[in-house]
């Protein structure tokens, strides 16, 4: 039975650029129109209109900053698409018309 033992070695000069690329997926694209989640929770359609979206990787986790005209950095969790906004306000027009109301009936039939 034959054997082979093979030695040496291999030296490599020089340098070279490596570029990574990952598909990152978000849910606002840069161009869109979408509403203020804070301002919507209080009756208010604040519209951003998304200049660039950024992503970074902290961890192996990657996450999506969106930069509107202004500027100003959001979250996903901080925009809403308009049906979700408009939805969210009017929640909110119904917790205070239920609260107005109550008071009126508090007021206008006092309990001895």
């Amino acid at each position: 039975m034959a054997s082979h033992t093979m030695s040496g070695s291999v030296s490599v000069k020089g340098c070279f650029k490596s570029r990574r690329t990952s598909k990152v997926s978000f849910k606002f694209a840069a161009g869109a129109v979408v509403y203020r989640a804070d301002k919507a929770a209080v009756g208010v359609l604040e519209a951003v209109s998304i200049k660039t979206v950024l992503t970074t990787t902290t961890y192996g986790f990657t996450s999506s900053l969106y930069k509107d005209v202004n500027n100003a950095l959001y979250t996903e969790n901080d925009l809403l698409e308009h049906d979700d906004a408009r939805a969210l306000a009017n929640e909110y027009y119904i917790r205070l018309k239920a609260a107005a109301q109550a008071q009126i009936d508090r007021l206008s039939c006092p309990t001895p």
